[in-house]
This record gives C-alpha cells, structure tokens and sequence, in this order.
C-alpha cells in the first residue's frame, strides 16, 4: 500500500507542475482561465477560507474532513 502511495504523490506533483505550466502560459498569452489574472498572484486569506470549505462540503466525508 505504500508504493501506491508513493507513486500517487509523485503523479500529483508531476500534475500540479504541467497545471503550473498551463497557468502561466495562459496568463503570458491573456487567453484561458487565467488570461485575465496572475495566477500566482498573493490570495485573500478570507478567499482561500471560502474555496477550502467549498471543497469540504463538495467532498465532505468526516474522515477526511479538514479544519479550517
């Protein structure tokens, strides 16, 4: 159970930085989601609070469930 843990992780990363890519080449180009917005741009703390209860409730499962 932990190599496909491990491997998981790893695939999540690889992800997140092929997101990072897309994201900023949206933004050098002012085309896509984040054509119109830096997308790593500083986040209001009060906006990060709202989109993580967002996905606690979309996802909401009192195992797994994070405290804000």
């Amino acid at each position: 159970m932990s190599r496909i843990c491990f491997d998981y992780e790893l695939i999540c990363e690889e992800i997140r930085l092929i997101l990072v890519s897309i994201e900023n080449e949206q933004f050098e180009k002012n085309i896509g989601y984040h054509g119109t917005g830096d997308p790593q741009r500083e986040r209001d703390l009060n906006h990060v609070k709202e989109l993580f209860s967002m996905v606690n409730d979309k996802h909401f499962s009192k195992e797994f469930h994070r405290k804000l």
